[in-house]
């Protein structure tokens, strides 16, 4: 975390930062007693900067609430209400640079930009919307470019056009159209990769 200055251990015991500059380590949530049963601790998507952490909060036995963190200070955002809980991976996906990130909802892919969350000045959802889809619908390219899939044809909106395309998607569309798959893309059963360029 903190560009590279706090390692992050998460075990059934807590969690505790070791800061490599001070070579201190702190607990930052633990125990009161000493859990004797094993626990299995959820998964965690760390932004690529090292700043925030994606996570579901456990509410029910298969069920959970996802939520963004800023990794410093601790402070939370709720992005959905009610979300499947697995131990497999958190359904997000962050951009190269840290500045957006994409989740699911209903069926449909929306973004957020911590920075604007955490300050309280987000859009509302509605014009947040990439699209119908799944998380197995869209990839980040490392340039800052997502593309996405909608049916058999694949767009790519570069990521300081997510907002415009998210407030005039009636006008604009949904990005520009850089290829046609021979088939319906089906996003709960195919997977989708592409090379860090986009291309």
């Amino acid at each position: 975390l903190d560009g590279g200055n706090i390692i992050q251990f998460r075990n059934r015991y807590g969690t505790a930062w070791y800061n490599v500059k001070t070579s201190s380590l702190e607990w930052k949530n633990s125990f009161t007693s000493l859990p004797c049963d094993y626990i299995h601790i959820g998964p965690v998507s760390v932004s690529p900067d090292g700043k925030w952490m994606c996570f579901v909060e456990q509410t029910h036995t298969a069920m959970g609430r996802l939520v963004i963190q800023n990794a410093v200070t601790g402070d939370k955002r709720i992005l959905v209400d009610k979300v499947d809980f697995t131990y497999d991976k958190v359904q997000v996906k962050w951009s190269s640079n840290s500045g957006a990130l994409l989740y699911e909802k209903g069926g449909t892919i929306y973004f957020i930009t911590p920075d604007a969350a955490f300050k309280n000045i987000q859009l509302p959802e509605e014009y947040r919307s990439i699209g119908r889809g799944t998380m197995n619908s869209v990839s980040w390219a490392r340039n800052g470019s997502l593309l996405y899939i909608s049916g058999d044809i694949i767009y790519k909106i570069n990521e300081n056009e997510l907002y415009t395309r998210g407030l005039y998607s009636s006008v604009v569309g949904s990005g520009t159209i850089i290829g046609r798959l021979p088939f319906e893309f089906e996003p709960f059963h195919d997977q989708f990769w592409c090379d860090a360029e986009g291309n």
